[in-house]
């Protein structure tokens, strides 16, 4: 296993405020790279995630790989022992990182001034629906708002047909990516100037950057662009296509890969048939296009084209299941399924880290249970004696679990 005090963001402290999924995508990201991440959740239900089915040993299948190496401080933020205690994390944190709708923290007495003012390098990140300054920063929004508005569903699916949302929480993640990026940007800037800032992090925002490809032809000629499937607007052949036992995709459209693939294909008189000679014509007559190549394709199996198409040195690849993906080969040989020992769900294999460093990140620790760290925190963090953490959680104020709950009585 790697040292952990080796890690790219080893020292740096992160007071987690986030919940569902844009917020806490950020600070897997971190505690990944090393940030001690302190999870602080509300001490009766926590992260609305952790009820969210399907679960496994009680514990959601959403919440378990998006909060792996994070602790859990379970804090009422809204008394004012809670809130005080939380003043004394900050003092002691370089970064904030919170998804509520804008003007929440402020309302708990918690906004960028109140933070700055006990800790002038913190560095706070809050990602919203739509910023925290504008006509919508109180409009609420999720990922399939953030999708629709940016503009991402209305070129997404087939042509004629009802706007599809990405599978892939693309409104939330990005959210997080972007958020992570700033959170590194800015340690990176308090290094020179010495203080902290304020982050403003705009799912809305995100998409459009994601968007780029798509805007900036539309902008260059004034024609909207249209849903085209799994196929491109300007490329052919480009997309999926049926084979005799699935689906793979394939794109050769430029260069020698049109003439490869007709060759590949065993028919390379299509490649000077006046309708797919060149780009043009080959996107002109996309449809008939499709259905020669489908015709072709059907006669073998996925895995018998993708071996000839590999040899022939043509971009292709199967359209694998969930199912297939977790067991694929090269899945497996890059590390991106990662079984965690978790003390209620059991063995849980988690997604992997994308980046590989030279020097290997610490295997991943397993999502915290609600409270599970709250006496750790106060006792070797916070430094607090044992009476006063006693009176917080007789108060109620702090909550721990994984010992028998104050509360309820129960484990």
């Amino acid at each position: 296993m790697a040292d952990s005090s080796t890690t790219p963001l080893a020292g740096i402290r992160v007071a987690d405020l986030t919940h569902i999924l844009s917020g806490p995508y950020c600070t897997m990201l971190l505690a990944d790279l090393g940030a001690d991440v302190i999870k602080v959740e509300e001490p009766t239900r926590g992260d609305h995630h952790r009820t969210t089915p399907p679960k496994k040993g009680g514990e959601s299948a959403y919440f378990l790989p998006i909060n792996r190496n994070k602790r859990s401080l379970a804090l009422d933020l809204k008394s004012l022992e809670g809130h005080a205690l939380f003043l004394d994390l900050i003092r002691i944190s370089d970064v904030v990182v919170e998804n509520f709708r804008p003007g929440a923290l402020d309302r708990l007495g918690l906004g960028y001034e109140a933070l700055a003012a006990v800790n002038p390098r913190i560095i706070l990140c809050s990602i919203s629906g739509f910023g925290q300054t504008g006509p919508l920063r109180d409009k609420t929004s999720y990922d399939l708002v953030a999708q629709a508005m940016s503009g991402s569903m209305s070129i997404t699916g087939e042509p004629g047909r009802m706007p599809l949302r990405s599978a892939i929480p693309a409104g939330d993640i990005s959210g997080g990516v972007f958020g992570a990026l700033a959170v590194l940007a800015a340690l990176q800037q308090r290094e020179r100037a010495g203080r902290g800032q304020k982050l403003d992090v705009s799912m809305f925002d995100a998409m459009i950057s994601f968007m780029t490809q798509l805007i900036s032809p539309y902008v260059a000629t004034g024609v909207e662009p249209p849903p085209v499937g799994s196929g491109h607007h300007d490329l052919a052949p480009y997309g999926t296509f049926h084979t005799a036992d699935g689906y793979i995709v394939i794109t050769a459209a430029q260069g020698q890969l049109w003439p490869r693939l007709c060759a590949a294909l065993g028919r390379p008189e299509l490649a000077a048939e006046p309708r797919f000679v060149d780009l043009p014509s080959r996107r002109k007559n996309v449809a008939v296009l499709t259905e020669e190549l489908e015709r072709i394709l059907a006669e073998r199996t996925t895995a018998e084209w993708a071996t000839i198409l590999d040899e022939a040195g043509i971009p292709n690849g199967p359209v694998l299941t969930v199912s297939q993906l977790v067991q694929h080969p090269l899945t497996l040989a890059r590390e991106m399924m990662i079984p965690v020992e978790h003390p209620r769900a059991g063995t849980f294999p988690i997604t992997g880290y994308p980046v590989k460093f030279q020097e290997r990140l610490p295997a991943p620790r397993p999502a915290p249970l609600l409270g599970q760290h709250s006496r750790e925190v106060l006792a070797e963090t916070l430094g607090y004696g044992a009476d006063r953490i006693e009176e917080l959680l007789s108060k109620g104020v702090v909550r721990v679990t994984g010992a028998r709950d104050q509360t309820t009585g129960k484990v």
